[in-house]
């Protein structure tokens, strides 16, 4: 794909993207703890270390101390659509 065309497809659950974003939403969606922590990082708040590190580890986020942010600019995207 051409990089205009990817960019189009990207948040579209049926693009190349789409069952990789289905089972990351999937996975914070059904743990009311971890959707609130993503919510926070998303406002740039700061959740609970324990729970923070459970984000980190799936992937979602990045950062170290007091700062944190989602990973990519997919997710931010992707998680903002869905409503957060």
């Amino acid at each position: 794909l051409a990089w205009a065309e990817l960019l189009k497809l990207a948040l579209n659950e049926e693009g190349p993207f789409g069952d990789h974003l289905k089972y990351q939403y999937r996975l914070v969606q059904e743990r009311a703890e971890l959707r609130s922590a993503l919510q926070q990082v998303m406002r740039g708040q700061l959740p609970d270390e324990a729970i923070l590190h459970r984000l980190n580890k799936a992937g979602l986020v990045k950062g170290s101390g007091q700062s944190y942010t989602l990973r990519c600019e997919l997710y931010e995207r992707y998680f903002k659509m869905k409503g957060w």
